[in-house]
């Protein structure tokens, strides 16, 4: 079980990564969605949900055009060997297009900064407290379950990941350090102000919305 205020205190900020292009949207519904219900605003974009995207999708939501990154890191060979509880790779790129991921320690958020750096994104930092008080459906992970990187622990496969990958706080299992990402089911409500910044090391900016 994870004691939310310790968590606070342990990993004060949750950091997110997105295109600059998305910025817009987020701010003036205050808000972050999920890929799910992002995709469930288009025409046919529902078709997307149980896919792997091989690319980065664009789309129009409420005016604002979208960036919905890839999932490039996930090898659907790799994940058919780890999946739990008889799931195929569709039930699991559904499972995280739900949700809307935060890393709680910059040196994750740092290693996944370096894989879209040069395509120049924004990074929002967001006060872990606040956002666990205005939000009650977070769920966290040990695993980063985006990426199915083999572990030379478990015999060169990727850890094994299904529907009990997330876990509320109170069914986690595990101490706060091990928590490797924390995520949001569908969607998640953002406080009057956070930050955002361009690289990882600042320096960081208030933004209102």
């Amino acid at each position: 079980m994870i004691d939310l205020d310790l968590f606070s205190e342990k990993r004060p900020f949750l950091y997110h990564l997105t295109s600059q292009l998305d910025l817009p949207l987020i701010v003036s519904s205050r808000s972050l969605l999920s890929a799910g219900i992002l995709l469930g605003q288009t025409k046919n974009g529902l078709d997307h949900m149980r896919q792997k995207r091989s690319e980065h999708l664009l789309i129009e939501v409420q005016g604002h055009r979208v960036m919905i990154r890839d999932q490039r890191p996930l090898s659907e060979k790799a994940l058919r060997k780890c999946l739990d509880e008889g799931l195929m790779p569709e039930d699991y790129y559904e499972l995280l297009n739900r949700r809307v991921f935060f890393w709680p320690t910059l040196s994750r958020l740092q290693r996944h900064f370096d894989r879209y750096q040069s395509e120049e994104p924004i990074l929002l930092r967001f006060s872990t407290q606040e956002m666990l008080r205005l939000n009650a459906n977070a769920e966290f992970s040990r695993i980063n379950s985006g990426a199915t990187r083999a572990n030379s622990h478990l015999g060169g496969i990727p850890p094994r990941r299904g529907r009990g990958t997330f876990s509320s706080a109170e069914q986690y299992p595990r101490a706060i350090s091990s928590v490797a990402e924390v995520t949001f089911l569908d969607e998640c409500t953002l406080p009057p102000e956070f930050e955002s910044a361009y690289d990882p090391d600042g320096p960081w900016s208030i933004v209102s919305t």
